[in-house]
Parts: structure tokens; C-alpha cells; sequence
């Protein structure tokens, strides 16, 4: 992933902006990621029905605690959106199972009741960590972002309660008679209400797995957008990518800087060297080369001085007359 690929702005932000960022990219592509629920989750469901078909308290149960895997399809799609890919469903469906089975024990038996949930499956799932370097690392993100994360959980909590009983109370006229509950006794006697019959069962795990199919995607972006906005303030996302980007946009001017600066630099280089050389040092180097050395020879003569010259001399003047005389 690179962050030169982001398709979200990313800056710092308050919490509830990272929340809604999240949720808004949900929004954006609601309709793919809810092909992908409808393909991953709603299988599920049908294969938990029929096995516990006699046991709905027991298949409400357990479509409720395996919520953690269902999370993995969406935030596995929002992570590539978020980074400039845009998987199709038949790709998200290719690596499901794979998502799947890959560390699922912690989501569904330590970490279950994890408040920060939607926080910290993105450290599990995208950043490749194990052990406990991926415990030191939501340690530390969650430094940031821990109460954040748990007051999200706790307000979708209570959004999704809200819902299913929207749709139990709504759906409630549309049952049959003899399925009909007595409300007026639910809050006094439920035994008495028959809340507890098979079929009213089954009709209240219907309207909970509507209302989780509608906000379990927005709760996994919610997260999601935490995750993001809390590596930014931490990592410095923002700055990073603003330099990268100026860094991108300057490379094609930056090269053609260097060029010139080595055009420049480089040959005139020796081309200036070459003619600050006077024509005198050029003579000179060319006279300093063996073949035009000049080869002398010295020779020792003796010649006396002045003073040796005027102290011996002797007169031999009178020997040219008698040779004229003779000659």
C-alpha cells in the first residue's frame, strides 16, 4: 500500500470526523459492500438455521458471536478502496475464506468482548503483525485512540438494539394471530407473553440480523476511519504524503535542473580549464617534453686573475723587434 494511492483526504482530525469518514466511505460503496455481506454472511446464516432449527435461542447465539469474522469481508474492501484499488466481488470473494480462517481464534474467544473491536482489526488484518508485536501495536495506537474507539462501540451498540426493536415493534401488526404477543404482560410475566415460542424467536432473529446486516458495515468503517486517523496523527501520514506529492510534481523539473547543472558544470568545466591556460604555459609544456631539451656540455678553462696578471707579467716586447730584424 502507498500512500501516494489514498483516495480519502487524510489530515488530522477529531474523533467523531473519523467516525464519519469512515461511515462515509461505507456510504460511497454501500451497494458492493452489501453485495459482499449478502455473499459471505447470509450463507452463513442459512447453514446456522437449518442446523439449529429446533434450538433458535441457540442460532441467535451464535449468529451473534461470530460477528467478528463477518467484519473481515468489508474491512478487507475498504482498506484497497482507501489505497486506490477497487477489488470487484468476485476478487473479495476469492480471498474470503482466507480472511476468514486466518487468526480467528482471538476475535472469537479473548478478544470477543474487546470494546475497541472495529479499532484494532485493521492492526490484525492488514499489517501483517503476529504475537506480540501486534499487542505492542495496538497498545500503542490505542494510546490515542482507546476511549474513541470504545465510545463508537458503545453508540452502535445501542443503535443496533434500537433498530432491532424498531423492527420488532414495527413488523409486530404484521404477524398472525395466533403468533400475536401479549405486550401488556412482556414487562410483567414474559413467560406468560409468549415471547418464548419457536416461531416468535425466529421472527426476533430475523429482525436482529436485518439490523446488523444495516450497521455492521458502518461500525466496521467507523473503526476503520479511527485506524486511519490515528496512524496520521501518530505516523505523520499527512506530512509525508504532502512531501511525496511535491516531490512527484518537482522530479520532472528537478531532472532537467540536474542536467543542466552537469551540462554546465561538467564540459564547460574543461573547457574552461583548457582556456585559462595562457599561451606562454602552453609553450612551456610543450618545450618541457624531452625532445626539446637542449643538451650542453661544460668545459673547465683556467684564467688568472687581474691581480695574478699585473704581479707576474714579464716585458717580451724586445723578442718581436729581433724577429722582425731576423725575419
Amino acid at each position: 500500500m502507498r500512500l501516494e494511492d489514498m483516495t480519502v483526504a487524510l489530515r488530522p482530525r477529531l474523533p467523531w470526523e473519523a467516525v464519519d469518514l469512515g461511515c462515509a466511505m461505507v456510504r460511497r460503496d454501500f451497494a458492493r459492500i452489501s453485495a459482499l455481506w449478502a455473499a459471505t454472511v447470509l450463507p452463513v446464516w442459512a447453514l446456522i438455521c437449518v442446523l439449529l432449527w429446533n434450538s433458535p435461542g441457540w442460532a441467535g447465539f451464535l449468529i451473534w458471536w461470530l460477528k467478528p469474522l463477518y467484519d473481515r469481508v468489508p474491512l478487507y474492501f475498504l482498506s484497497r478502496v482507501a489505497f486506490g484499488s477497487r477489488p470487484s466481488v468476485g476478487a473479495c470473494l476469492k480471498v474470503w475464506p482466507k480472511l476468514w480462517f486466518t487468526n480467528f481464534l482471538g476475535p472469537l474467544l479473548w478478544r470477543r468482548f474487546s470494546f475497541i473491536r472495529s479499532f484494532a482489526m485493521p492492526v490484525y488484518m492488514l499489517e501483517g503483525l503476529r504475537g506480540s508485536a501486534v499487542r505492542k501495536r495496538v497498545s500503542t495506537l490505542a494510546i490515542d485512540a482507546w476511549s474513541s474507539a470504545a465510545f463508537t462501540s458503545y453508540a452502535f451498540l445501542k443503535l443496533e438494539t434500537v433498530l432491532t426493536l424498531a423492527l420488532v415493534f414495527t413488523t409486530a401488526d404484521l404477524l398472525p394471530e395466533e403468533w400475536s404477543i401479549d405486550w401488556s404482560a412482556f414487562f410483567t410475566a414474559p413467560e406468560a407473553s409468549g415471547i418464548d415460542k419457536p416461531y416468535i424467536v425466529w421472527w426476533g432473529n430475523a429482525c436482529y440480523m436485518i439490523a446488523m446486516s444495516l450497521m455492521e458495515p458502518f461500525y466496521v468503517g467507523a473503526g476503520f476511519g479511527l485506524y486511519l486517523n490515528c496512524r496520521t496523527r501518530i505516523e505523520g501520514w499527512d506530512v509525508e504524503l504532502a512531501f511525496r506529492r511535491l516531490a512527484a510534481r518537482l522530479k520532472p523539473a528537478a531532472t532537467a535542473a540536474v542536467m543542466l547543472m552537469l551540462f554546465m558544470i561538467g564540459a564547460p568545466k574543461a573547457e574552461a580549464a583548457e582556456a585559462a591556460r595562457t599561451p606562454k604555459a602552453i609553450a612551456e609544456e610543450i618545450l618541457a617534453k624531452e625532445e626539446f631539451k637542449v643538451h650542453t656540455a661544460k668545459e673547465w678553462e683556467f684564467v688568472p686573475d687581474a691581480h695574478q696578471r699585473s704581479r707576474g707579467k714579464t716585458d717580451f716586447s724586445f723578442m718581436e723587434t729581433i724577429g722582425q730584424v731576423l725575419f
